[in-house]
């Protein structure tokens, strides 16, 4: 950039460079979802979040490990394959087959939402941070 005010781009337009638009279908999909669901998912889906392989990233944490299995914590071992979540991984692996193993499935598909949410609530891994997310109620 120059070092005249002349050129110079806002900060915004820089920023919005960068992040990409949502997807219609997303769109779709958080059109159904209440806000704090959305918040959650959009956090997820970014890997800015409290797993300490971002907190490590961050200098936030020591180490990027998970406490209970010594493998780097981030949201696809979180939702698919850590030990320490072995229960909770068999009802979604019921309920949704080998899909439940896509991460990009469990964040787009509408049937796989509210189970994900249940996941994640009876966790308490994201107590701290979201408190108690229920699921979307069935109607």
């Amino acid at each position: 950039m120059k070092a005249s005010g002349a050129g110079k781009a806002s900060v915004g337009k820089i920023q919005s460079k960068y992040i990409d638009e949502p997807s219609p279908k997303f769109l779709k999909l958080a059109s159904s979802l209440p806000k704090h669901h959305i918040s959650l998912i959009v956090w997820l889906r970014t890997a800015h979040i409290a797993f300490n392989k971002h907190l490590h990233h961050i200098k936030k944490s020591a180490s990027p490990l998970f406490p209970y299995c010594d493998k780097i914590e981030m949201v696809e071992h979180y939702l698919t394959i850590c030990p320490q979540y072995i229960c909770k991984h068999h009802i979604l692996s019921i309920t949704l087959g080998r899909s439940m193993s896509s991460v990009p499935f469990l964040f787009r598909q509408p049937k796989a939402i509210n189970l994900l949410i249940a996941y994640i609530n009876s966790s308490g891994r994201m107590k701290e941070t979201f408190s108690n997310v229920h699921p979307k109620p069935v109607k």
